[in-house]
């Protein structure tokens, strides 16, 4: 064996696929057509049942689907008081649905990503994907037969008690950490990646606006699952697994996986970065505030006065304003990081966001109002940008646990954002229907001035993937 065969060569384990994305990035892409576009008809779907079931029960057959009460003025009308108590308890029963959605998943959400970095990411698909379905197969029931809402709320909480989306959530980002190199071209990964999200919403939402308008809701229901099917045999016959055994954490007690949630902002381990992941913990915790609602909000603020929407304008509002946001991230991204850094970008994303809000707040008219996705393009760079920072700074045995913490987090803020915003939109419709979005661009600024102390304070060490040493013979 000469010395040149001998000589070592220092392969960089995640730049096997070079900066570019291979085909398991592809294959995530191809599951998220399938599952976003299952949740998101779910999510239109199931929103604007709940107003029908209410109509029904309230207005007892009268102008169940006719917004002629809506856009009515004479506030002593029997019938305009009976349409406040419409929105008021439609927001009562989206709240508690959400709510039974994240709730009892907090422990699952908590335990189960941390424990992929034992045993591998492929787990974390087949769960969500699987109770995704049996939730779906419910509804669609439950809107044939008309059965009682509470039963909607019962089919959340089996489905919440999983995990939900969010061990689904967790899943991909975990996924993309393990097929990707820390800085750049993770930074991209994740962002194209939320980006297509919102495309694919987009156009789901389009669809689902007018489906329910022409087919009622038990056929796009039933679509929802056929979609949901499909993403469950991807999961189960083209997904690979992406967390190397090398790679993974040694098996420890049930326990020490929530302790593994936390030590980020605890542990001396990390007693150098604690304070940028404080830092940045607390900003997406206030950015996912901001952001985890608002499509419930802007249903409930659409279908209400002074708009009194249709299902398919409702569907066109939201696909305009997912559309400019998935332009940003899949169109802007490049030059952005090559003009400004992962922080400028989301301190700019903060302040758009905020004034996105704003407008929204104040919009009396139609023409207002779709003015909104035009300072909303940034608004969701933010998410992705912190928790790019977040995962480049963290080793490759620990991404499963840091993205546990995270989507942790991201269950905090929906049962918050549900509980709080659902209680001041309620509570505030007599005063100022657009209050709530003021409340929400409030809590922009804060998410704004966190990034730029972060900005001002902290320097982001990039922990660098691990190195093989491979001998040619």
């Amino acid at each position: 064996m000469s010395n040149n065969e001998k000589k070592p060569l220092l392969k960089d384990k995640d730049n096997s696929n070079g900066s570019k994305f291979g085909y398991k990035y592809f294959l995530l892409l191809l599951l998220m057509i399938f599952f976003y576009s299952s949740m998101a008809i779910n999510f239109y779907t199931i929103s604007q049942w709940i107003q029908y079931m209410m109509r029904k029960q309230i207005l007892q057959g009268k102008n169940i689907n006719s917004t002629s009460v809506c856009q009515g003025t004479n506030q002593s009308d029997p019938e305009y008081a009976q349409y406040k108590q419409v929105e008021q308890k439609t927001a009562l029963w989206q709240m508690f649905n959400s709510l039974a959605s994240t709730v009892p998943g907090l422990i699952a959400t908590a335990i189960l990503p941390s424990i992929s970095d034992n045993i591998g990411r492929k787990s974390l698909f087949i769960i969500p994907t699987t109770a995704l379905l049996m939730k779906q197969i419910s509804y669609a029931l439950i809107m044939y037969y008309e059965w009682d809402i509470i039963w909607v709320v019962v089919s959340s909480l089996v489905e919440g008690s999983l995990g939900s989306i969010y061990i689904y959530f967790s899943a991909v980002y975990s996924y993309i950490a393990d097929i990707t190199t820390p800085g750049r071209h993770r930074t991209l990964a994740i962002t194209i990646y939320e980006g297509s999200f919102l495309i694919c919403f987009t156009l789901s939402g389009l669809a689902a606006g007018y489906f329910i308008e022409f087919k009622g809701y038990v056929i796009p229901m039933m679509t929802c699952v056929c979609l949901n099917f499909i993403a469950w045999c991807i999961v189960i016959f083209l997904i690979p697994e992406t967390h190397d055994k090398q790679n993974r954490a040694k098996k420890v007690p049930m326990c020490i996986h929530f302790k593994r949630v936390t030590e980020f902002y605890t542990s001396r381990v990390f007693s150098g970065k604690r304070s940028a992941y404080i830092l940045l913990i607390t900003a997406y915790f206030v950015a996912e505030l901001t952001s985890s609602h608002r499509s419930s909000l802007e249903m409930l603020y659409q279908l209400g006065k002074p708009f009194c929407w249709p299902s398919e304008e409702i569907g066109l509002f939201s696909a305009a304003r997912h559309a400019t946001e998935g332009f940003a991230g899949l169109v802007l991204i490049a030059p952005l990081k090559n003009c400004f850094s992962e922080i400028n970008i989301a301190v700019l994303s903060a302040a758009f966001n905020g004034g996105s809000y704003v407008l929204e707040a104040f919009a009396k008219t139609d023409l207002i109002l779709y003015l909104v996705p035009i300072p909303a393009t940034f608004s969701f760079l933010m998410i992705p940008m912190i928790k790019s920072i977040m995962s480049s700074m963290t080793p490759a045995d620990k991404q499963g646990s840091l993205f546990s913490s995270i989507i942790t987090v991201q269950v905090l803020c929906t049962i918050t954002a549900t509980f709080l915003f659902n209680t001041i939109y309620s509570s505030t419709l007599s005063i100022f229907h657009g209050f709530v979005f003021l409340v929400l661009a409030g809590f922009c600024g804060v998410v704004f001035m966190i990034l730029i102390i972060f900005a001002k304070t902290q320097t982001v060490e990039i922990e660098e993937p691990k190195l093989e040493r491979i001998v040619t013979n």
